[in-house]
């Protein structure tokens, strides 16, 4: 079956759907015909090379502005070429979703969070029925993201529905064979995360007050909360013991020269950091929210959302106990065997293939 699939996203910087997006398409590439457009551009980054070295076509509409509903005309024009037309992220839900009004473009959507801050305001609900509504395949990345639209939206059509869980390159993130912590005069915590209302870096941070001075806190990322996290961090003064690492490009090997692995959050679609972190050997310790704590349960240590003596309890444990450790260790790198990035991508293209037969049919 020779079909067209375009994704669409709003840019390519550095985030997580956006991450899943350059992992992803190099990997459709093989079996489909897959292009990418982004409204906006971006400074060249891993994810944009990625794509690039992958000799997949990236279109831009060049766009200054996000919210310009101007733009819906320029995308019309861009889908209208494709069998399939993927959509990650709002307002890209949005402004395709009235684009593909009077085309026979298919149109998937994946749903990368469980919440969002329209979902307090009940005029987008109405708002949000109307754009899913012309969506012909709505994928969840978690159980937890599917429930929590289905109660947003109301009364809808389950057949549109599906959950594939997000995958992960393991190849990438390769297991650490010779992790322990006997006898090592520091410890080295992680969170690798952008620094946004969804992060919780603050808990970790205020957690550093109940842990001994030789565990050592390293925070990747940046992001609009940054500065308040480095103010949080002089105010209780533990300067000397939180690192801020920046944005990364060297995860991989941050991962193995770490020791713990931390995911403090408010809110998530799936724990995709958590997996990575797992895949390395590293023992996680992570919130109770939903999207994280089923990747972790059985296999990591799930304490109290935004409770920063729960997170420094869980932590004094593993370090205190070496076979402790050595356990959490073990079932963390089985447990991401499940998240496999290649199984999802299967997934995908599975569910275009069943669009393109029944729009054949009709």
């Amino acid at each position: 079956m020779n079909m067209k699939v375009l994704h669409v996203i709003n840019c390519l910087s550095i985030g997580g759907a956006e991450r899943l997006v350059s992992d992803i398409l190099p990997l459709m590439k093989d079996s489909i015909n897959v292009d990418l457009l982004v409204f906006r551009d971006e400074e060249e980054n891993d994810f944009i090379r990625k794509v690039k070295d992958a000799n997949i076509n990236i279109r831009s509409l060049h766009a200054k502005k996000l919210y310009n509903p101007n733009i819906v005309l320029k995308i019309r024009e861009v889908i209208k070429e494709y069998d399939i037309v993927h959509v990650h992220l709002f307002p890209a839900s949005y402004w395709t979703s009235l684009a593909s009004i009077g085309l026979h473009t298919k149109l998937v959507w994946t749903e990368h969070s469980t919440f969002n801050k329209r979902r307090g305001k009940w005029y987008f609900k109405l708002i949000e029925c109307f754009i899913y509504s012309r969506y012909d395949r709505i994928i969840s990345i978690s159980e937890q993201t599917q429930q929590s639209l289905m109660s947003w939206l109301g009364r809808f059509e389950d057949r549109a529905f599906k959950v594939i869980n997000n995958g992960v390159n393991l190849a990438n993130y390769p297991f650490k064979k010779d992790r322990s912590i006997k006898d090592k005069s520091i410890v080295s915590l992680i969170m690798v995360s952008r620094f946004t209302a969804a992060k919780d870096q603050d808990t970790i941070i205020r957690a550093m007050q109940f842990l001994p001075e030789r565990i050592r806190l390293v925070l990747v990322g940046d992001g609009d909360r940054l500065d308040a996290c480095k103010s949080l961090v002089r105010q209780i003064g533990v300067e000397d013991r939180v690192q801020f690492a920046g944005r990364r490009t060297d995860i991989p090997s941050l991962l193995c020269k770490a020791d713990i692995g931390i995911q403090s959050s408010h809110w998530e679609g799936f724990g995709l950091t958590v997996v990575e972190m797992m895949s390395t050997g590293l023992p996680v310790v992570v919130s109770d929210v939903d999207g994280v704590k089923q990747v972790a349960e059985g296999a990591g240590v799930v304490v109290k959302h935004a409770d920063a003596q729960a997170f420094a309890d869980a932590v004094k444990h593993i370090v205190e106990d070496d076979r402790y450790y050595d356990e959490l260790s073990r079932k963390s790198y089985e447990r991401s065997k499940e998240y496999d990035i290649n199984r999802m991508v299967e997934e995908y293209i599975n569910e275009y293939k069943k669009l393109i037969g029944n729009n054949e049919e009709e």
